[in-house]
């Protein structure tokens, strides 16, 4: 989201992420009348990938996101506006992506938390049921008209909340933080930049926003709060993190307010961390032997799931993964609550994967040979 001036107006996560099976590919071809070699690059959803946002206007600023960065022609299916026949809302995005020199379909479902909630229920309980009474599926509807009445409720919040505060020349702390806002950035502030920001600055005297001025022009502030958010995140910190910040060093210090933002981006990446294992988790093998098969089926795709049960190092010379068998093998017996696990650790050196050297163990063993030869 590089390109968000303040990623906090637009809540969404990724929950779903697939390649669609062969199995429902040859079904699609069959239906298409393709031929085989054509159903790869002919399928328009090939690539599959499901976001949820927090609300309605979450999903269509995430929408305008992201055709901003593909740069692509996007085609547009929008289920909110023209919801399905039984309720269904969302809107799907198609596209295509090269890979290989050939074009790939690539279909992206956005929806928000309560479209999500009803589309997991209606498939449990309605498309999972067969010979379903009429009045059933009208119920399923009524229930998404419900949720689509609570969703546009969120979305009047969410205006609220991101509507900017016009500088109106006044003399309140909340008419200066305005007007310093825009005189920095070139734009008006979000109204809950402004209301976060009062607090902090209803003590200010006169020599303070004097200060106030010349910090938020200062390069070297700018770098050290970009700093923060670099090495977190890889990314800038929008303006609207950096004109907190620069308020509230001038009602504490730099130091103190460089420590705040620091305290509040490490409990962002722990959220991160924490959601990412849980995701990454939710897709672990049901048991040890089906964890075995995947090793042996597709040796790359366990790597996640080494790195989240901490059986990865990286080879301090050419920072290569590498997969420790035996530490990956404990994990997993206490991962799946068994005595042992036979069989994992012959698994993975049988498999192809590097795993670090007997006796470097920092190292992958094409560079502990190098080094003992050396």
């Amino acid at each position: 989201m590089g390109g968000l001036d303040d990623p906090k107006l637009v809540r969404a996560r990724l929950v779903e992420s697939r390649i669609k099976e062969p199995s429902s590919l040859v079904r699609k071809a069959k239906q298409r009348g393709w031929r085989p070699d054509q159903a790869l690059w002919c399928a328009e959803d090939l690539i599959g990938a499901r976001v949820v946002c927090n609300n309605i206007e979450d999903v269509y600023r995430f929408q305008e996101l992201l055709e901003e960065k593909l740069h692509t022609e996007v085609t547009v299916q929008d289920y909110i506006s023209e919801p399905g026949d039984a309720g269904y809302r969302a809107l799907h995005l198609n596209f295509r992506l090269s890979s290989f020199g050939r074009q790939v379909g690539c279909e992206v479902q956005i929806r928000s938390l309560l479209q999500d909630a009803w589309a997991r229920l209606s498939h449990d309980d309605i498309y999972k049921g067969d010979d379903l009474p009429a009045d059933l599926r009208e119920r399923m509807k009524d229930l998404s008209d419900v949720l689509f009445s609570t969703d546009q409720i969120a979305s009047r919040v969410r205006k609220r909340v991101a509507q900017v505060r016009i500088p109106d020349g006044g003399k309140s702390v909340e008419s200066r933080l305005s007007r310093f806002y825009a005189d920095v950035f070139g734009k008006s502030p979000p109204d809950y930049v402004v209301r976060e920001s009062s607090d902090v600055a209803s003590q200010f005297n006169e020599d303070q926003w004097k200060k106030l001025s010349s910090l938020l022009r200062d390069s070297s502030f700018k770098r050290r709060i970009n700093e923060i958010y670099r090495k977190a995140f890889g990314l800038r910190a929008n303006i609207s993190e950096r004109f907190t910040t620069c308020v509230r060093a001038i009602a504490y210090t730099e130091e103190a307010a460089l420590s705040h933002l620091q305290s509040i981006v490490d409990t962002e990446v722990r959220e991160i961390d924490l959601f990412q294992r849980r995701e990454i988790l939710s897709e672990m093998p049901d048991s040890i032997a089906d964890f075995i098969n995947q090793i042996a089926r597709d040796p790359e795709s366990i790597i996640p799931f080494a790195e989240i049960l901490s059986a990865t190092v990286y080879c301090s010379a050419c920072g290569e993964v590498l997969v420790d068998p035996d530490v990956l093998e404990e994990n997993l017996v206490e991962y799946y609550e068994l005595e042992e696990a036979p069989g994992v650790s012959t698994a993975i050196r049988g498999s192809g994967l590097l795993t670090p050297d007997w006796d470097y163990p920092h190292l992958c063993v094409y560079h502990a040979n190098q080094f003992r030869k050396d």
